[in-house]
């Protein structure tokens, strides 16, 4: 009866909030009758199909169709036909709002979003609804084209029209000919390929659930496999790689799950890799490391720190307040608050022991906060024992050579101006020759000297204000001797006036020692040239000469102690270079050599302007 069919019409309806309207047509394209939950009292007039392209098509086919979708009133709707028999039809009005709710708040990220196209490349879903409603055709867009051609799920990369690089994901509804697309700038997205082939097959299969209405235990068996790729993918968001899907069918969905389950394979495999390389560095290396939080409870703490600070490598209490010895925790403390500070701290208690802490800040590059510190604790006892044998060598040395040199130099200095009795002229010849190798090695030990010196920071610097000019004409008056005899053109006349605080004699021993080695160096008819010009911050000069060059393979260690070229000594003890080094340094500046082999060479040093010393009696500028 028309009363029953109505009943029964209201139950398919009431089955789902998504059913608009239900009807059913006869051969001859009449609604026999109608029914709608919203109009109980008067019901919607009915219809006549006769000239419905769905009607007339499933008349001769006999199987149920689906239409296009189309929107009314802004919302997105869809008709289901189902053949009754042979004299009836079904058809079913299903609202799509639900579907287009998701598509509308499914966000990842600042820039993904999703949309659902059809088999020609429309839009049909979009956060954009009038992209939706006026059905945008997208069928170019490169992620569209495949999501089309390919007949499961799959994810790619792509370049938007816009010139954006983008990644993407998609998955078919293949009983609605639609896919479901998923982009995000490749910049953020990356990492989440997975993640939105995931999200792009649960909402597609959600999109089945309303559109098959003939099923809802085919829904529910949909839904299951779903719900254990979210559960599992929870488990693996937070660390734990145990747990796997399974899922016991033979469509996309199992495909998914196998691809699921080698993702978090080789996520625990990288995992534990990084852990292992991780924790083998930090208890392998010979320095103490700590990690503390933000709050500085103790994250990590490896053997050799744990020695240190005699500290268990269990606890995660905070490390200022397990720390027990004084020393160490204000030490700790200060370059917790000045991480740029570097501090030597003597440990020494039975034996010598020294040590150095240091910081390194941990930051979060996205949250742009710090997450962490690293305390690094060297030991530093044995450059501490270098440093004192290198004192107890410059004091040894000073007295044991030096002096008894000094003092023959003297005695020979007496034989030669004849004060204690006349000598011939072959014992005058070989008396200068004892009278140079004594002032030759004399000059030796005082280099030697210099270096150890300069090397436990003994060196004291007297910094006065003087112009650089007038001190390289010295020099050139000085050299000027030696390069006439070397057949040479020595000048330093273009030279401006440029005035700078430094230790002048040591700066004066700094360009002799330049132009003695470009004299030494150059060949006869050659040019050797001092210049100097003035920067915004320093000032720098450089010896220039035309000589043999120095071949690519000395240029970095030039200047490390007794240093020659091979095949290039000409006496000297290799460390003259190395007290240039020094000087400089001493005096906050840099020193340089540009060279090629057969072109000359130019050694260059900068100075800082305005050097001055601390109330320490520090350098500074």
């Amino acid at each position: 009866s028309s009363f029953e069919q109505i009943r029964i019409l209201r139950n398919i309806l009431i089955a789902s909030d998504d059913f608009i309207r239900a009807s059913i047509i006869d051969k001859d394209g009449d609604e026999v009758v109608a029914s709608n939950p919203k109009f109980e009292k008067s019901p919607p007039p009915p219809k006549n199909y006769l000239k419905n392209e769905f009607f007339l098509e499933i008349k001769k086919s006999h199987t149920y169709l689906i239409s296009p979708i189309r929107y009314e009133q802004e919302k997105p709707l869809i008709d289901f036909y189902f053949p009754l028999a042979d004299k009836y039809i079904l058809k079913i009005c299903v609202s799509l709002e639900s579907i287009s709710e998701i598509v509308d708040e499914t966000r990842i990220g600042k820039t993904g979003f999703m949309y659902i196209v059809d088999k020609s490349g429309k839009i049909i879903f979009h956060k954009d609804k009038n992209r939706a409603i006026n059905f945008e055709d997208v069928s170019e867009e490169p992620i569209v084209k495949e999501a089309i051609l390919r007949a499961g799920a799959g994810s790619q990369e792509f370049v938007s029209k816009n010139g954006v690089e983008m990644i993407g994901a998609f998955a078919p509804a293949k009983k609605l000919g639609w896919s479901a697309i998923f982009q995000q700038t490749k910049k953020e997205a990356y990492s989440f390929v997975y993640k939105m082939r995931n999200t792009a097959t649960a909402i597609i299969f959600a999109a089945l659930f309303l559109s098959i209405v003939v099923s809802y235990i085919l829904a529910t068996s949909l839904s299951k496999p779903i719900l254990k790729v979210i559960d599992v993918s929870k488990n693996v968001a937070a660390g734990d790689f145990t747990k796997k899907v399974v899922i016991k069918s033979r469509d996309e969905m199992s495909d998914l799950a196998v691809n699921f389950n080698n993702m978090i394979t080789e996520l625990s495999n990288f995992s534990k890799m990084q852990a292992d390389k991780l924790s083998a560095i930090v208890y392998s290396i010979n320095d103490g490391l700590v990690l503390t939080d933000e709050n500085n409870k103790i994250v990590l703490i490896n053997n050799r720190a744990s020695e240190i600070l005699g500290v268990s490598r269990d606890t995660k209490e905070p490390l200022f307040d397990i720390v027990k010895n004084e020393m160490l925790v204000s030490a700790m403390k200060q370059v917790y608050e000045k991480p740029e500070k570097v501090l030597e701290i003597d440990l020494s208690q039975a034996r010598s022991f020294f040590v150095s802490v240091s910081t390194q800040i941990i930051t979060d590059p996205d949250k742009r906060k710090i997450v962490g510190i690293i305390f690094i604790i060297r030991d530093i006892t044995g450059v501490k024992e270098v440093e004192k044998m290198k004192e107890d060598f410059f004091h040894g040395i000073t007295h044991d050579l030096r002096n008894p040199l000094t003092s023959m130099l003297g005695f020979l200095k007496f034989l030669l101006d004849g004060s204690v009795g006349p000598i011939n002229e072959k014992q005058k010849h070989f008396l200068d020759i004892v009278n140079k190798s004594s002032n030759r090695l004399l000059g030796m030990i005082n280099d030697i000297l210099d270096v150890a010196k300069l090397e436990v920071g003994k060196m004291e610097l007297s910094l006065i204000r003087f112009d650089i000019k007038n001190l390289a004409d010295r020099v050139c008056g000085s050299m000027l001797s030696k390069a006439i005899e070397g057949k040479l053109e020595l000048s330093c006349d273009d030279m401006p006036s440029i005035t700078i605080s430094a230790d002048e004699g040591l700066i004066e021993r700094v360009l002799i020692n330049l132009v003695g080695n470009a004299i030494k160096y150059t060949p006869t008819g050659g040019k050797v040239t001092i210049s100097a010009k003035e920067n915004n911050t320093d000032i720098q000069i450089a010896v220039i000469d035309t000589g043999e060059g120095i071949p690519s393979e000395y240029l970095d260690r030039i200047f490390d102690k007794f240093q020659q070229v091979t095949g290039r000594s000409r006496g000297g003890t290799g460390i003259g270079l190395t007290i240039t080094k020094y000087i400089i340094e001493a005096h906050l500046g840099k020193i340089w050599v540009e060279s090629k082999l057969g072109e000359g060479s130019q050694f260059i040093f900068s100075i800082p302007k305005n050097l001055q010393k601390n109330d320490k009696g520090e350098i500074c500028v």
